[in-house]
């Protein structure tokens, strides 16, 4: 399947934090707390917002909140918005606002939309990656034989995840350490298998829900910027955030860092996703580690948290997506976005034995 490229949500723009309600109630009395509210409303902006409803609504958003929606970088999605917006192309939600100089700019949520009818059906790019790694050693050099056992590792766990579950493959991998010995015949029938279960584990549009797709369910601080200067906003902290820091210490998830099956699932990722790399990573208390990518940018690398994507992931149970994160108030100052121009993102959580997103 292909996602449709999110449009952003005005929900999910401003600072939670400083949008308050339209209707800010009176008081007669003159106190430091109506002081305090007198300056944050000097402070503040009224703007249009469409609610879920379809109303549209008064909003008061503070100075701060409104300068970081002003700072993203709108310039892809505008002109990609406009673009499907005149070509009658089929969207949920699309209504302009005038937030922004110029013509209006029309924001859609993100969407799941069918593969095309002439695009590869799904996992082909992984089984012909895999194919061709046994099928033509010389490509590999000196280091093809532990490459196609590292292969067949992965082509394993690959058909056991699929066929059997999850739960199932931590059993067999902590009951089997040697690694499969299959001849080339089981391979292929394997290979063979993996195509047909990709295609039985094609989920309907229905099915796939993604994390914080339409509204962002947890506030972010984004009170640190200066004047014409926005700051990385803080981070969100899960509420399990000891009990998912003592799981990634108990489970020694760090020493699986350079594993040739973990670079080798990333390389089938990109591959598949037609991306520019994927990373496999742990989220620790201030530091993104690394365990492995087909890219060596980012192999073996430690990153600061509060410039990663991955962090928010650590909000929710499902797979995340964006697309334009330049144009997005949690992304624009973030590192990757700024330096290399990162525009798409697609996360998947990882959960430890107890499930917990790691």
């Amino acid at each position: 399947m292909r996602f449709h490229e999110p449009y952003v949500h005005q929900s999910n723009s401003f600072g939670t934090a400083g949008a308050l309600a339209s209707d800010v109630p009176t008081s007669t009395g003159f106190d430091s707390t109506n002081f305090l509210e007198m300056r944050e409303l000097r402070a503040s902006t009224s703007l249009p917002l469409e609610a879920t409803n379809g109303r549209i609504i008064s909003v008061l958003v503070c100075s701060n909140c409104l300068q970081s929606v002003q700072n993203c970088n709108y310039a892809h999605l505008a002109a990609s918005s406009v673009s499907g917006h005149e070509s009658g192309s089929s969207v949920s939600t699309a209504s302009p606002i005038s937030l922004f100089a110029g013509a209006d700019v029309y924001f859609r949520t993100t969407q799941v939309l069918p593969d095309a009818d002439d695009g590869p059906e799904p996992g082909h790019a992984v089984v012909t990656y895999l194919e061709d790694t046994f099928s033509d050693p010389i490509e590999y050099s000196s280091g093809s034989l532990e490459w196609q056992s590292t292969a067949v590792n992965v082509l394993q766990q690959l058909v056991n995840t699929l066929d059997e579950g999850v739960n199932r493959v931590l059993e067999y991998s902590s009951s089997n350490t040697e690694g499969p010995k299959d001849s080339e015949f089981e391979i292929m029938s394997a290979l063979q298998r993996l195509q047909i279960q990709f295609q039985r584990e094609l989920l309907p549009l229905k099915a796939c829900v993604l994390s914080n797709a339409v509204t962002r369910a947890y506030p972010i601080d984004t009170s640190g910027g200066s004047a014409g200067v926005s700051a990385v906003p803080i981070g969100p902290i899960p509420p399990n955030e000891a009990n998912r820091l003592q799981a990634i210490t108990h489970e020694q998830l760090l020493l699986a860092r350079g594993s040739d099956e973990l670079v080798l699932i990333c390389e089938l990722a990109t591959r598949e996703l037609d991306c520019l790399a994927a990373l496999l990573t742990i989220v620790g208390s201030t530091t993104q580690f690394v365990l492995a990518s087909n890219s060596p940018l980012f192999q073996n690398a430690e990153l600061p948290r509060e410039h990663t994507l991955c962090q928010h992931l650590l909000m929710g149970d499902r797979p995340m997506l964006v697309q334009h994160p330049e144009a997005d108030v949690r992304f624009c100052n973030l590192n990757l976005v700024v330096d290399y121009g990162i525009q798409f993102y697609a996360g998947f959580p990882i959960f430890s034995h107890d499930g917990l997103s790691v």
